[in-house]
């Protein structure tokens, strides 16, 4: 019997009946596979009751028309503020990237905060081109901090 079976599968030569499948298409399934595939744009945050977030998370604020500069914020929402650390980790910069306007106006007033803070001069390197902003030394959550102050 299971021979019967073997060659009622097996195709005949010149049978051409059997030697394609149909199949129907249909666009209404495909709502499942795309719940599944990844978002193209990060979708905006959503509105909470109160700020800071628990995490310490704070929407910006319009972008003022006296401000000479605005830091834009990355696309998951947060401050471009990055530690680097560089000649084998002896070299510790601070990175403040996506900067739009007066980039020395903003190297001025944080190198003004920083000193503030530290009580010393801060040196700086201001690349126009990239129009980011290197300091020397770790100094991520005070610049964070002086970016929400002022509304970035």
């Amino acid at each position: 019997m299971a021979e019967n079976c073997k060659l009622s599968l097996q195709s005949q030569p010149g049978d051409d009946k059997n030697k394609y499948v149909d199949y129907i298409e249909s666009k209404e399934e495909f709502k499942h596979v795309e719940r599944l595939l990844p978002q193209l744009e990060v979708p905006p945050p959503p509105k909470h009751s109160h700020y800071p977030t628990p995490s310490g998370w704070v929407p910006p604020k319009e972008p003022s028309e006296a401000c000479p500069y605005h830091v834009r914020r990355t696309r998951f929402h947060n401050w471009p503020v990055y530690a680097l650390y560089k000649a084998g980790g002896n070299q510790h910069l601070t990175q403040v990237r996506r900067i739009e306007g007066d980039i020395w106006a903003l190297d001025k007033d944080l190198k003004t905060h920083l000193a503030s803070i530290i009580g010393e001069t801060v040196v700086s390197h201001v690349n126009e081109v990239a129009m980011t902003i290197y300091y020397k030394g770790i100094f991520v959550q005070e610049i964070k901090d002086w970016l929400k102050d002022n509304g970035f």
